[in-house]
């Protein structure tokens, strides 16, 4: 399994045994007095970062060329974070900025003996954070805008191209108070840009393509940059409180609601397949150059879990099962129709969040499934294949009933799944060489309807 993939699973794991409480169906505590999250912070993190690349590189050379959807960009990652917390009693709002260094580097040895390299200077962002928060644990939702600067360095280093990104970023996390003023988190993040530099013959108006001038490269040359996954850990510190300067004042945290116990549920959204790779080069210009395809559409599934809290703090496992409707085709120049169907995600998901109110903010990670179909030549051709992975996100869900209750969460599903002519495509009728596909994975938001199905035989409780 790529080290990123794990890495994402293994802190949100991490953050849940640093947090871990008594396990038992929430009582009715009294209303807490405990300290508040508000004020400025400044802190570090390390953590590795793995990147979404696609398109090819010189396959006019000698066999094997470069194909960057198979490259393992994943690397270490280091940065800086300056933020401001506002905590509303139980909701913390805040704004956070961030810095990274380095993050991705891969490279390829192809047919020629030459190297084809990528690598990031640095990635950055500027955020908004809603959190939950008890005394000392707070779970967080993130989105916020992305930059990002990329260097595709070719032909052993005799030429480059760089560039510089712009896009958006969206995660959770979790942070844990182990000194007054002193926290430490785990976060992951999902960087998402949209970067395609071309050949000039894959360009319809007739400009010269970025990658033209690249030495040795050739017509059918194309680089496409989807995004950037991160997981990382940090360590935050507030100035005024270790010094002594000042103390925020503390706050009411209110009666959290009960979320315990064995739930059912259905969901509705939008999802957005991301895939790579390319098919029948050799045929008549333009070819199928899967990163274009526009696979985004509706989604809808059912979901189980159950949940278990003490207080205001909540640990879940949850499985869902999605119909995934995105789907694209393109006619290249044979008049040929190439088309990619998604048919399904599926996941095994643990939760940890805190209970504000009536309102859960949860973080989630765990393994995901999933089908992809490729049917080429008109139809004629069909292969499918499964992938498996991980995912992470998070959500915020809030309670009407005892029961009854409204959820919004985004997951990132990712799966870097790969085929070639040698593992599917040399048995296609129009298959060449230079086929491939990569299934990348999935950007999924949603809204979901839970059903706690012992609160359907109890008593009816006023919520406050």
């Amino acid at each position: 399994m790529p080290l990123h993939k794990t890495t994402a699973s293994a802190l949100l794991t991490g953050a849940i045994v640093l947090t871990a409480p008594n396990f038992a169906r929430a009582s009715e505590p009294t209303v807490a007095i405990a300290p508040s999250w508000t004020g400025i912070y400044v802190g570090g993190h390390v953590g590795v970062a793995s990147g979404d690349f696609a398109g090819i590189f010189d396959d006019a050379g000698t066999e094997p060329f470069t194909q960057f959807g198979d490259l393992d960009t994943a690397d270490i990652l280091g940065g800086v974070q300056v933020g401001y917390n506002f905590d509303l009693g139980g909701i913390v709002l805040g704004i956070e900025g961030d810095y990274s260094w380095g993050g991705l580097d891969g490279s390829n040895i192809d047919g020629e003996n030459d190297e084809q390299r990528i690598t990031s200077d640095y990635t950055a962002s500027i955020r908004g954070r809603f959190g939950a928060a008890t005394d000392n644990m707070m779970v967080y939702l993130t989105a916020g805008v992305a930059f990002t600067e990329t260097s595709l360095i070719v032909e052993n280093g005799t030429d480059q191209l760089t560039f510089d990104s712009t896009g958006f970023v969206y995660g959770a996390g979790v942070e844990y108070v182990v000194l007054p003023g002193v926290t430490i988190r785990a976060e992951a993040l999902r960087y998402d840009f949209d970067e395609n530099f071309r050949s000039t013959d894959q360009l319809a108006n007739g400009n010269d393509g970025a990658l033209d001038g690249l030495n040795d490269g050739d017509d059918d040359d194309h680089l496409t940059f989807s995004g950037v996954n991160v997981a990382r850990i940090g360590l935050n510190i507030s100035p005024g409180v270790v010094m002594g300067w000042t103390q925020a004042p503390a706050r009411s945290r209110g009666t959290p609601a009960n979320f315990a116990g064995l739930y059912v549920g259905g969901n509705a959204g939008w999802g957005d397949t991301d895939v790579g790779g390319v098919f029948d080069t050799a045929g008549t210009a333009p070819f199928a150059e899967f990163a274009l395809f526009d696979m985004e559409n509706v989604n809808g599934g059912v979901s189980v879990g159950y949940n278990f809290q003490s207080g205001a703090i909540l640990f879940g496992i949850e499985g869902d099962y999605s119909w995934n409707t995105s789907a694209d085709q393109f006619l290249d120049g044979e008049n040929d129709i190439q088309r990619l169907e998604s048919d399904f995600i599926a996941t095994i998901r643990g939760r940890v969040g805190v209970v504000a109110n009536n309102m859960l903010v949860y973080a989630t990670a765990g393994i995901a499934f999933g089908e992809l179909d490729f049917l080429a030549e008109n139809g004629q051709d069909k292969l499918s294949f499964s992938a498996t992975g991980l995912t992470f996100g998070g959500g915020i869900e809030y309670k009407f009933t005892d029961a009854i209750s409204l959820k919004a969460e985004y997951l990132r599903v990712s799966f870097d799944e790969s085929i070639g002519d040698d593992s599917g495509f040399d048995n296609f009728s129009d298959g060449d060489e230079d086929d491939s596909l990569t299934f990348k994975g999935h950007d999924v938001v949603r809204l979901g309807l839970n059903v706690k199905l012992d609160g359907l035989f109890s008593r009816p409780a006023p919520l406050k």
